[in-house]
Formats: C-alpha cells, sequence, structure tokens
C-alpha cells in the first residue's frame, strides 16, 4: 500500500493463531523497499533460501548504472536552474519541470534496471532448481536457519553464468504465499479513502490559516500538533478497517490453500505461490 497508505504493508502472516504482522527485489524481478525482520522456523528443513538484494545491489553493473544516472540527472538540475537564472522560466515552471524530470529519470531507471533484475532472477532459479530449494526469501526478513545464496548469486552474476530462457517456475505447494501490496492499493475502496483523507486535510490547514495570524509562536506550534493528531486520528480511522480486512481476507485464502506463511511480493524472491488476485477477489466481493 506504498502509494496510498505505507502503514498498510502485509509482511509475515502465520497460519498457527498467530495475529497478522505490520512489516518487503519484487518476486523474481525488482528491487525491493525496506521491511521488518521476523523469524521463520523451521525454513532449512523446508527448501527455503535466502538472499540479500542490498548485496546484490552493490554489484558493478547496478553501481555504475545508478552513477551514470545520477550524474544525468545533476546535469538536467543544472540545466534547469540556469533558466531560471537566465529568467527564461519561473519558480513555479521550475518545480513542475523538476517534477517532469524525476519522473522521466525514474522510468529510465526502471527501464535500464530491468535486464540486470532479469539476469539475476534467472540466476536465482538456476540455484534453487539445482539445489533443491522450493522459495527464496529476502534475508532481512529471515533471522536465521536458511542456506545463504547472497555470494553464489553475486558470483554467477560477474562471470554471466547464467541460463537462457524463462527462469524455472517456483514450488506452488511450498506453502509459502505472497500479495502484490501496490495492486490492492488500486482499489476503490482504498482511493475513496485517499479522497476522504485529502479532503480532511484540506480542511484542517482552512482552520490553521484562520487562526494562525492572531496566535503566538507558542500557540501556533500548539495548534500544529492539535491538528496534526486530528489528521492522523482520521487516517487511522479511514485505513484501519480497511487494513483489517485485507488481513482477513488473506487469512481466509491462505487457509483454504494450505499456505502457512504469506508474505509481500517483495519479500519472496523466488518462488511461492501469487495469491494477490485471490484476495482481491474476496475483497471485491465483500464491497459489492
Amino acid at each position: 500500500m506504498r502509494k496510498l497508505y505505507a502503514g498498510m504493508a502485509v509482511a509475515v502472516l502465520l497460519l498457527s493463531g498467530c495475529t497478522p504482522k505490520s512489516g518487503t527485489p519484487t518476486n523474481t524481478s525488482s528491487g525491493g523497499p525496506e521491511g521488518g525482520q521476523h523469524t521463520l522456523l523451521g525454513a532449512s528443513k523446508s527448501g527455503v533460501a535466502e538472499l540479500d538484494p542490498s548485496q546484490v545491489y552493490k554489484l558493478s553493473a547496478y553501481t555504475d548504472l545508478n552513477k551514470k544516472l545520477d550524474d544525468e540527472a545533476k546535469k538536467m538540475a543544472d540545466e534547469l536552474q540556469g533558466e531560471v537564472k537566465a529568467h527564461k522560466v519561473s519558480q513555479d515552471q521550475l518545480a513542475v519541470d523538476r517534477l517532469k524530470m524525476q519522473e522521466q529519470l525514474n522510468e529510465e531507471r526502471a527501464k535500464a534496471q530491468n535486464p540486470l533484475n532479469d539476469k539475476v532472477s534467472h540466476i536465482i532459479a538456476d540455484i534453487a532448481k539445482e539445489k533443491g530449494y522450493t522459495v527464496v526469501l529476502d534475508k532481512r526478513i529471515v533471522v536465521t536457519g536458511v542456506d545463504d545464496i547472497t555470494d553464489e548469486v553475486k558470483n554467477r552474476f560477474e562471470k554471466n553464468q547464467v541460463s537462457s530462457g524463462t527462469p524455472a517456475p517456483g514450488d506452488q505447494n511450498s506453502g509459502v504465499g505472497y500479495v502484490n501490496e501496490d495492486t490492492i492499493s488500486d482499489l476503490k475502496m482504498f482511493h475513496d479513502a485517499q479522497g476522504q483523507l485529502q479532503q480532511y486535510y484540506q480542511k484542517l490547514q482552512q482552520e490553521y490559516q484562520k487562526k494562525e495570524k492572531s496566535l503566538s509562536a507558542v500557540q501556533k506550534g500548539d495548534l500544529e500538533k492539535e491538528l496534526a493528531d486530528q489528521f492522523n486520528g482520521k487516517k487511522a480511522a479511514l485505513f484501519g478497517p480497511l487494513q483489517d480486512k485485507v488481513h482477513t481476507m488473506i487469512a481466509q485464502v491462505a487457509k483454504d490453500q494450505n499456505l502457512s506463511l504469506v508474505l509481500d511480493t517483495q519479500q519472496v524472491m523466488w518462488g511461492g505461490k501469487n495469491i494477490t488476485t485471490d484476495v482481491i477477489a474476496k475483497l471485491v466481493k465483500t464491497n459489492s
């Protein structure tokens, strides 16, 4: 739910009577965000391995690409600032141009990294197939008990030891599932909640603007804190029930499909079963 509600993160769901926990490259394809650490018990006996994506992103192919794009971004930013100094564009237009520039650079970065991410995905699949792993998880969510294949992936990447064709699929019966939080966040119920939150924010902003001129600096600080608390309370009231509903649907799907562990897609490097569509179907049905 990073686009609409960052606190939504699904993370680990254990179906042994535990409460769903909040908690993160994407399943066999792209790099991923931060995530909390969670214990995975008995993983070494179930064919589970781990990979540290942060170490993979330190490979020269990634760092060289990032440096190239960073240099390009600096050059573009300097050119925009030069146009402002030459009075060719206004500060307002500069803000718009900077936003467009950032979007362009993000697209270029994603496009340029795709071949590298695909290569990593193939290597992970090759190693998993060779060594009998049913699923490979992001190391940041595993505490102990599984094989770490990070160095092997890095060595094969640098030596270009990668199979051709489609990566070997993971075991659908590994007992591990995953959901795509960003896809779920695109559901209408989340957009509706975000719209209501935005309207509430504007209301609070108008309230602050009406009162601030007659307040001292200390009073302004107190008012800002009060309005921030009101905003956070509204946010929790809007998104809390949605978060609970998503967790409930994930638990139901996991139980129906005999999954013992459900993660966000970005925490599963290879293997596992994608239950996003099944979860969405249940969510849509409950809201119809």
